[in-house]
């Protein structure tokens, strides 16, 4: 009987060690979840703050950058004081930070600028001062520039013929906005078609002749 007890009072004590190795192993396992879950809510917050920091950082830029002297700022923060997005609408404003923004050589802001020249009127119209500005801008490759450049030699958009018509001009920059513009543009591809109905076969093989000089050009300005 006392052999039977003894080993009755040994299987109770390995059942409850047993019992006690898996309850600290129940505690070890959520003592890790729980480390886990302190380590993802604060990577969470850290996410967070992060982006709160970028938030700040967007929120406080366009004025302080057009500020600083960030031209890309500056002609972004013009368009905000001419469209009034976002601020009250300012024409004086948004001529000023266009020009500060032209004046670094941003070719958008440049392009922008001629723009506001050539029609007026939060500035006085002035269709020489537009075009130096545009061929600033086309200079630098900028597209809107040289479609628009293309568009005043042709005589689109000028109905007062203040610029003199040089068609084989409007060739160069429509083909310098897209080059095989005759084949890989249809959406202008009628408007080309009624300038070159307009064009001598002279004019054309002047264009073409512009168009290589340019080119060659900006290839020897970038050393290639």
């Amino acid at each position: 009987m006392s052999g039977m007890k003894s080993a009755l009072s040994g299987l109770l004590l390995c059942f409850v060690l047993a019992s006690c190795g898996e309850e600290k192993s129940v505690e070890a396992e959520e003592a890790v979840e729980s480390e886990e879950a302190v380590e993802s809510e604060e990577a969470v917050e850290s996410e967070e703050a992060v982006e709160s920091e970028e938030a700040v950082e967007t929120e406080k830029t366009i004025q302080e950058r057009a500020e600083a002297g960030d031209a890309e700022a500056q002609c972004e923060l013009s368009q905000m004081y001419y469209e009034g997005e976002e601020v009250p609408k300012d024409d004086v404003k948004a001529v000023k930070w266009m020009r500060k923004a032209a004046g670094q050589g941003y070719a958008m802001a440049q392009a922008y600028l001629g723009g506001m020249y050539l029609y007026g009127p939060i500035v006085p119209k002035d269709v020489t001062v537009a075009l130096k500005w545009y061929h600033k801008a086309a200079e630098q490759g900028e597209r809107f520039a040289l479609l628009k450049l293309g568009d005043l030699y042709f005589d689109f958009w000028d109905e007062e013929r203040e610029i003199p018509k040089d068609n084989a001009k409007a060739y160069m920059f429509y083909n310098l906005h897209t080059p095989k513009f005759e084949t890989e543009n249809p959406a202008l591809l009628s408007l080309f078609k009624d300038m070159k109905a307009e064009m001598t076969k002279e004019q054309i093989a002047e264009g073409q002749k512009l168009t290589r000089e340019w080119l060659e050009r900006k290839a020897k300005e970038k050393g290639e």
